[in-house]
């Protein structure tokens, strides 16, 4: 120490010890700002992962009720068929209408939600999900093309 006076000047050693104290000072920002960071990003991930697990928890429950049939699309051909409807109701009890006839069958989705599968007698027809919410539903499949649903009750 004795020999660094020597060398040095007063003024130079509270240089070099302002420098060592805005050097600490900075790197303690900068870790600092780094943790922000991480905790910032696990809560982002965290709020995430709890919307989409009560979304695909609630899905089967907003799927119960009847939806009307609004806009059948297959091989490009729009129509838009009247009194066409499907009934969802709990224990996966399904019932299909359209006009005057009715024809009753099972539902069941998919774990992840994106399948719904519908059977009536032998005929079993798994549909994807394109579309969810509390008042639409879009659903297809090769056999019957692209069915948008309204629900009505």
């Amino acid at each position: 120490m004795f020999l660094i006076n020597r060398i040095l000047k007063p003024e130079d050693n509270r240089n070099i010890s302002i420098s060592f104290l805005n050097f600490a000072l900075t790197t303690t920002k900068i870790i600092h700002y780094t943790q922000n960071k991480i905790y910032m990003k696990l809560l982002i991930i965290t709020f995430f992962c709890l919307i989409s697990t009560f979304t695909q928890a609630q899905t089967a429950k907003e799927l119960i009720g009847k939806w009307k049939l609004i806009k059948s699309t297959k091989d490009g051909i729009v129509t838009t068929p009247k009194e066409t409807y499907q009934v969802f109701e709990e224990d996966g009890v399904f019932k299909g209408v359209n006009g005057e006839d009715s024809r009753k069958g099972k539902w069941k989705l998919s774990s992840d939600n994106t399948k719904l599968t519908i059977k009536i007698s032998i005929i079993s027809i798994t549909f994807n999900i394109e579309y969810f919410d509390l008042k639409k539903r879009i659903i297809s499949s090769d056999k019957t093309g692209k069915l948008e649903y309204e629900k009505i009750e």
